[in-house]
């Protein structure tokens, strides 16, 4: 704690409603922890109870856009002291023995979010649900995240910025889309929110303000001064228990006595929100109370009504896979989809291996919905070897063998014709197996519209497992109400998912992942060189694929850091799979 720093700022407070209580609590708790530092509060009117240690400016009420409009052209007026600390209801000091004096030597600083903007040799966008964090290696990108202004250090000559430099001018562009939703009246839309004053000032406008001598916080100095959202991006193994403060509108401080946290968020729907809970944990270390929202009802109608589960899966010949998932799933899943395609990922021509005659899958067939996918893109050899630009938010094609796995996948849509919108969909590749238990707990929960399967991870044989590494239970099926393909592609949302930019239910031990399963070298590099992943499909790494050395030392296919492989025992497989002894040669 360092009380001559302290000296410099005032913690400030600026909102336009009538009802400041939990602004001035906010400065309150934090201006405890900052001894030295003044407090202000900005408001049409002082609460009753303000704690002796707080100004108070009456302002005019402010609607949404003019708080805005005050933070960029009018705190520099009210703020005396070398650097104001934007404190809100929503957004305070959590722990001041996190302070550090580098935050002092930024003009600018504030947690990064899940928006940034890119500058890239094509022109310049912008990416949102921290997918921008993809791009951090690219040498020529230049990713800029936009720094939350909700809770947010600003030196004085930041806060006069646009006064001193009137080129530097407030750009805003036209809407996105105008356009009724949800049956809301019509209204205009921005994608990248370009009205919000922190999207101006540390995004749309940094180049400039940088230009004039502004230092804003580099990405990871921003990422210990605050938080708003996690990302799995930007915040995978970050620890919580370092955060200076935080922002977010579904937190706000309910209580300094006992000292409590209000979360926006019911319980029941905290691990939808990737990190949530993490963040939730530190306030309880930090010595706060948690109060969550009330639990949902679920509609009536919903309620009283079981809906339909329909298992959509891209399907390359995996045979005994198939036959394995149809005999798990049986008692749960209404209607099986399974998507084959006439070309490999790379292009080539090949059978289809579907075997409707099959006497194992005999009794599914009614219940089974067989897509043949005939118009794969046919892109030419320079299109496959090029970089192409995409449409998916959250992954990119990087060739067009990755555009053709996602046509493949988004065709599981053609099975879809009579789904309803409350009905389950789950989206697989063939060798991604959820359990029964999982999917039935799925189909009747109403309070959750995504859910994420986090899978064993097994190669070459059913009991090979991948027992360390980051993918040794990763999220690779995905399920979710029918309506949530009305605006995402099923490859979107599976994608999305995975990566955290979309919300859902994370499912823990939810099922198996058999990759390569009784493969021979043979087999394994002919999947290698007709899968999208064409890194690997290369003469030297093909020829040294020697898989009874994998097996004898534990070592990673891809020799990937991190990655451990083992023999586990044969009662983790899928019971009918374990069951068969005509299949015995699918385990080690």
């Amino acid at each position: 704690m360092n009380r001559e720093s302290f000296r410099k700022i005032t913690l400030v407070s600026v909102t336009g409603l009538p009802d400041a209580g939990g602004a001035a609590m906010a400065l309150q708790h934090s201006q405890a922890q900052m001894p030295g530092a003044r407090a202000l509060l900005c408001s049409p009117r002082a609460p009753a109870n303000l704690a002796p240690g707080i100004a108070h400016l009456p302002i005019a009420p402010l609607n949404y856009h003019e708080y805005g409009w005050f933070m960029m052209f009018a705190l520099w007026r009210v703020v005396q002291t070398e650097f104001a600390l934007v404190v809100q209801e929503d957004g305070w000091v959590v722990n001041a023995d996190n302070w550090n004096d580098e935050f002092l030597g930024c003009d600018y600083i504030g947690a990064p979010i899940h928006l940034a903007r890119i500058d890239a040799p094509q022109g310049t966008y912008w990416r949102n649900r921290f997918a921008w964090a993809d791009e951090l290696h690219r040498a020529e990108h230049r990713v800029t995240p936009v720094q939350n202004g909700g809770f947010s250090l600003r030196s004085r000559r930041f806060m006069r910025a646009l006064v001193d430099h009137p080129h530097i001018r407030v750009e805003i562009p036209p809407p996105d889309a105008v356009e009724a939703r949800d049956g809301e009246p019509l209204k205009m839309h921005w994608q990248h929110n370009a009205l919000l004053e922190d999207v101006q000032l540390s995004g749309v406008l940094r180049p400039a303000l940088e230009a004039v001598g502004m230092r804003f916080a580099p990405l990871e100095l921003a990422r210990s001064f605050a938080i708003e959202h996690a990302g799995p991006q930007l915040h995978h193994g970050y620890n919580a228990m370092l955060l200076f403060g935080h922002h977010a509108r579904v937190r706000q401080l309910a209580s300094l006595a006992p000292l409590t946290l209000r979360s926006l968020v019911p319980l029941s729907q905290l691990d939808s929100w990737y990190g949530e809970r993490d963040i939730l944990q530190m306030f309880e270390r930090n010595g706060y109370r948690i109060e969550f929202a009330p639990e949902p009802e679920a509609p009536a109608t919903l309620a009283t009504a079981q809906r339909k589960v329909y298992d959509c899966i891209t399907y390359n010949g995996e045979a005994d896979i198939l036959a394995a998932r149809l005999h798990e799933l049986s008692g749960v899943v209404d209607c099986f989809v399974i998507v084959e395609a006439d070309r490999t990922f790379s292009g080539e021509p090949k059978a289809l291996r579907f075997d409707a005659a099959d006497p194992r899958i005999a009794a599914f067939l009614p219940r089974i919905r067989y897509i043949a996918v005939h118009d794969m893109p046919a892109l030419d050899e320079a299109a496959d070897a090029a970089p192409v630009a995409g449409d998916w938010h959250s992954d990119t094609p990087k060739s067009g063998f990755w555009i053709r796995e996602k046509f493949q996948r988004n065709q599981v849509m053609r099975g879809l014709h009579d789904a309803a919108p409350h009905d389950l969909v789950m989206v697989s590749d063939a060798d991604e197996i959820p359990r029964a238990d999982v999917v039935r707990a799925m189909r009747d929960d109403r309070r959750h519209e995504v859910y994420g399967l986090c899978l064993a991870f097994y190669y070459f044989y059913a009991n090979y497992r991948n027992v360390e590494g980051p993918e040794a239970s990763s999220v690779w099926t995905v399920a979710a109400t029918r309506a949530q393909f009305d605006g995402l592609t099923p490859d979107q949302l599976r994608m999305r998912v995975r990566s955290g930019a979309q919300p859902g239910l994370i499912l823990a031990d939810a099922g198996w992942h058999f990759s390569y399963l009784a493969m021979d070298e043979a087999a394994v590099r002919a999947k290698i060189r007709g899968f999208a992943h064409q890194e690997y499909n290369a003469a030297a790494f093909l020829d040294a694929i020697d898989i009874p050395a994998l097996l004898a030392s534990g070592r990673d296919l891809y020799d990937r850091p991190g990655y451990v492989w083992r023999v586990v025992d044969k009662a983790e497989a899928p019971q009918w799979l374990a069951d068969q002894p005509a299949l015995s040669h699918l385990f080690a």
